[in-house]
């Protein structure tokens, strides 16, 4: 696992501890020489990952829709930024480009992009690791949500394998890296 794509908020949240979050995982993978690929912004948890990375001299890809990045949003102090016409091209792009996705705290993009990377796998068409990182909770009542789809019967049981959570970064990437899909 060389590409990390991380799916985090366009705004930083109401607490600190979030930014703290992002600036820990941008640090920690460009010290490993990780490359982060990501939404292209400067703004939010996006921003402040990209910074963080760049701080230890990380290699940070952007990638993000031209409207995004006229709107003044975009990070052009990073490494490479990828510009494309819209979200659903950004999205299948990010994710061919990476080797594994990791969702952090984050709105409404980072749910579409969490679910348009399950869907992807579930669907066989591009199968890659998906990690959710369980950071304070976020993402109980989503993991909830899912566990009642599949006891429901519009998830099968089988398709929980295409994601592994953690509440550590640590522990997650111990996960990822032992990820293997079980159909």
């Amino acid at each position: 696992m060389e590409n990390f794509l991380i799916f985090c908020g366009a705004n930083k949240g109401n607490h600190p501890k979030y930014a703290a979050l992002a600036t820990e995982i941008g640090k920690q993978l460009a010290k490993s020489g990780k490359t982060i690929l990501y939404g292209g912004g400067s703004v939010g948890l996006m921003g402040v990952l990209a910074d963080a990375a760049l701080s230890e001299n990380g290699k940070v890809i952007g990638v993000i829709t031209e409207q995004l990045d006229k709107m003044e949003v975009g990070h052009h102090g990073i490494t490479e930024m990828i510009l494309v016409p819209d979200m659903q091209i950004r999205k299948v792009r990010m994710l061919e480009m990476c080797d594994v996705s990791i969702a952090i705290p984050g709105g409404y993009g980072t749910l579409d992009e969490i679910f348009e990377a399950l869907t992807l796998s579930q669907l066989d068409v591009i199968r890659k690791p998906v990690g959710i990182l369980n950071f304070e909770n976020f993402f109980s009542p989503l993991l909830q949500q899912i566990d009642l789809m599949v006891e429901a019967g519009f998830i099968h049981p089988s398709n929980k394998s295409l994601f592994v959570v953690a509440d550590d970064f640590d522990s997650l990437l111990d996960k990822l890296a032992s990820w293997t899909f079980n159909p």
